[in-house]
């Protein structure tokens, strides 16, 4: 199967992570439309990067690919508003609390998280 075609036979697991991570950790800093691009970004780099070899379902592989990128654009996004005074007051707490249990060893402590 090619990348082309495993990326549109998985594009509702994209909608269903970028949904229920945006879902999970609402902060003011990344809407759902920028997780669903992350999302569908992590989607493509799993289709492109997957070795059938090494025994693990495309879609375990996809979804941790997308998590990490749904993830790593949350802590960005935050980061960087918190850092430019878009994000104060309260909703500057609300941030910071929201990405305190965003560690990606502790969310994803049994999959194999590949790198860029």
């Amino acid at each position: 199967m090619s990348p082309e075609e495993r990326f549109e036979a998985h594009v509702k697991l994209a909608r269903f992570w970028a949904g229920k991570l945006w879902w999970k950790n609402r902060i003011a800093v990344l809407d759902y439309d920028d997780a669903s691009q992350e999302a569908f970004l992590g989607l493509w780099h799993a289709a492109r990067h997957y070795d059938e070899g090494r025994g693990v379902p495309f879609a375990a592989y996809a979804g941790a690919c997308i998590r990490k990128r749904i993830f790593l654009a949350i802590r960005t996004c935050a980061t960087s508003a918190c850092v430019s005074g878009r994000v104060r007051g309260k909703e500057y707490a609300r941030t910071i609390e929201a990405l305190r249990p965003l560690r990606l060893e502790s969310v994803m402590a049994d999959e194999t998280i590949p790198d860029e």
